[in-house]
């Protein structure tokens, strides 16, 4: 190689072009036409139902918090960020072995829901149902720019239930880890908090719990967290 040579241009490097295209397909799998007056007209009509589906659900929900609070409830206190903080403690005092999944409760959005009145027009025992969950999502590179290829990894699942008086009343509590499922659900027993039920799920088994311990009034928590935690090192492998 001469000097000339070192000093030519070189050829750039042709980055390689790559389409995306996105295919729908109907039940039996035939592909759908998105172009189509039809499939038009279909998504605008879902469109405007999951509008009035949206509002009639607004509309309730700003009727309820009224009735809730006209009542006594202070529907004030019930924000995003005291909900997670509930869920995080509950977890922590009643079924710590839950903490093994590696989800962070405090990156999910619950949705907190206030109850409606009673067929007899009185305040319902739960007055807010919470709901929260997060899911560990792991972006590793995947040759194409702006496409990461995205790795699921632990699930968390928490339902909260709360009394009049803004105490926890009930709890269900979900975990998902390679594939398998784990279940905690906990009652309140006066001032105490109590798991009544360990289940598992296992892979492919189609969503069928398999109960590992149930005791719907136990004098403590000692069996029902011995169970769980037995479950729970079943699931991670220790």
């Amino acid at each position: 190689m001469g000097l000339l040579d070192f000093f030519k241009k070189k050829p750039k490097t042709q980055e390689p072009k790559v389409s995306i295209k996105v295919i729908y397909r109907d039940a039996d799998g035939n592909e759908i036409d998105t172009d189509s007056e039809e499939f038009r007209r279909e998504q605008e009509e879902w469109e405007r139902l999951e509008r009035e589906r949206k509002q009639k659900q607004d509309q309730q929900q700003a009727e309820n918090r009224l009735f809730l609070s006209e009542a006594g409830v202070n529907i004030e206190s019930f924000t995003p960020e005291r909900v997670i903080s509930d869920a995080i403690a509950l977890i922590g005092s009643v079924c710590p072995p839950m903490q093994a999944y590696h989800c962070d409760l405090r990156k999910s959005e619950p949705n907190i829901v206030f109850s409606s009145p009673t067929k007899t027009g009185k305040v319902p025992k739960n007055v807010v149902v919470a709901h929260m969950s997060h899911d560990e999502v792991i972006e590793r590179p995947s040759g194409i720019e702006g496409f990461p290829h995205l790795e699921h990894g632990d699930s968390l699942i928490v339902h909260l239930h709360y009394l009049s008086d803004g105490s926890i009343n009930m709890a269900d509590i979900y975990g998902w880890h390679a594939h398998f499922g784990q279940g905690v659900i906990i009652r309140r027993f006066g001032d105490e908090h109590r798991i009544v039920e360990v289940k598992r799920a296992a892979p492919k088994s189609e969503g069928v719990w398999t109960s590992l311990y149930k005791n719907p009034k136990p004098d403590s928590n000692d069996i029902g967290l011995e169970q769980l935690e037995k479950s729970v090192r079943h699931i991670f492998g220790s």
